[in-house]
């Protein structure tokens, strides 16, 4: 028991200080992130009540039943869909001689692996929009003329009027979108060389397309995202190993490790349901799912509820099924285990997680290995030995009697 409540103790170790490592990274990135209150002021929240007619060509000054939503100071984002699928956007912001403002769409509400279409006025004075893409693996790589938003057929246009830049322009959906993590960004600095400048002011909106509300938040798509992980690693990647060890290597110890294994591996199932739902709802609101690292996680969950399904119906130790119910139970733990550690793993990776939640995991199915390796250890260490340390007795019948003889041990 002394390995199990070391192995439980690193848990409870590693989880504490990915939180701690996740709060800070949460600070550092609602530091970075300027202008989000709420409180808006008169100029910023009169850009959502300007005629576009008189400013922006058609299409783009059709949009009487748009929604407008002011992201920060002196910058609004509009947006409207129709039945076809059809997204019309138009982004301002303020101009002070040189920048750029720009709108991105991503998994989980960061630049990294999105499309971005940016809007400017270049050194010639000439209205510029160009479609960028911030690859994945280099996030410093931002490549012009690339992505993949599939514009129509209406041109994208840049305006500059009283001191405001204004850029709209027209896509269309593969599918009918009802959420999707959108990031407005600004620049003060013009492109150089066709090169996207850092962005000086950011925000990230979870964006109901098909009800035209955008609802405000600072990375909910990536909260949501580390919740998920955060519950999964928990689940798979501590709770219900730990439950393994014990059904494994303390049997001994009956029936205390049978009630022990199953409360634990409860505990353990429910939240990976729970992880399964945030999942869930991060694959409706993001729009972007993973058809990879969903349909594993699902055939996991399924194997799951099997096992806790199979505590219901354990069939009684004398019973002739118990040999196949306890073949069946072991692989099928084991199944998950490896499965479950496959798909965490393939979801940090396509994920983009926090480096301090990848090696938080790591940490755990480091220590989880090192213990099953030291306890099997011990446990061969401890196996009896069949040593014969005294010749077999035999009964031998004579006639009606019974009379026990042994053979000569020099046989």
């Amino acid at each position: 028991m002394v390995y199990l409540i070391t192995y439980g103790f690193w848990c409870v170790k590693l989880a504490l200080l990915f939180s701690l490592l996740d709060q800070q990274k949460k600070v550092l990135v609602n530091a970075d992130i300027s202008a989000l209150g709420p409180n808006m002021d008169p100029t910023t929240s009169a850009l959502c009540n300007v005629n576009l007619m008189d400013i922006l060509p058609s299409p783009y000054q059709e949009l009487s039943g748009a929604t407008c939503s002011p992201a920060w100071p002196h910058f609004a984002f509009r947006f409207f869909q129709t039945p076809s699928n059809i997204t019309t956007i138009v982004i301002s912001g303020a101009y002070n001689g040189s920048g750029w403002i720009g709108i991105g769409f991503a998994k989980d509400g960061t630049t990294v692996n999105s499309s971005v279409m940016v809007g400017y006025i270049d050194p010639s004075s000439k209205p510029t929009a160009k479609q960028y893409y911030i690859d994945p693996y280099n996030h410093s790589l931002v490549t012009p003329d690339m992505g993949i938003l599939l514009l129509t057929n209406a041109p994208p246009v840049v305006v500059l009027k009283d001191s405001y830049i204004y850029l709209g322009f027209q896509m269309r959906f593969r599918n009918r979108i009802h959420h999707k993590t959108v990031l407005l960004a600004q620049g003060n600095t013009n492109p150089v060389g066709n090169q996207l400048t850092m962005h000086t002011t950011a925000k990230s909106l979870i964006v109901e397309f098909a009800a035209a509300v955008s609802t405000t938040g600072v990375g909910n798509g990536k909260n949501l995202k580390t919740n998920h992980g955060i519950l999964s690693i928990i689940a798979y990647g501590a709770i219900i190993p730990a439950g393994s060890i014990v059904a494994r290597f303390f049997k001994h110890h009956d029936p205390l490790w049978y009630h022990i294994h199953f409360t634990v591996q409860y505990i353990g199932y429910v939240f990976a349901l729970a992880g399964l739902a945030a999942g869930r709802i991060l694959d409706e609101q993001l729009g972007h799912p993973v058809p990879q690292h969903r349909g594993l996680g699902i055939f996991v969950i399924v194997l799951t509820t099997l096992q806790v399904l199979a505590f219901v119906l354990r069939p009684h130790t004398d019973s002739t099924f118990q040999r196949y119910y306890r073949c069946y139970h072991i692989w099928v733990g084991r199944s998950i285990l490896l499965l479950g550690a496959a798909n965490i793993i393939l979801g940090l990776q396509l994920g983009h997680a926090c480096t301090a939640m990848k090696v938080t995991y790591f940490l755990l199915l480091a220590a989880y290995v090192i213990t099953v390796i030291v306890l099997e250890i011990r446990s061969w260490k401890r196996a009896p030995r069949s040593i014969i340390d005294e010749p077999p007795v035999f009964k031998v019948e004579l006639g009606d009697a019974t009379k026990t003889s042994q053979l000569p041990s020099t046989l």
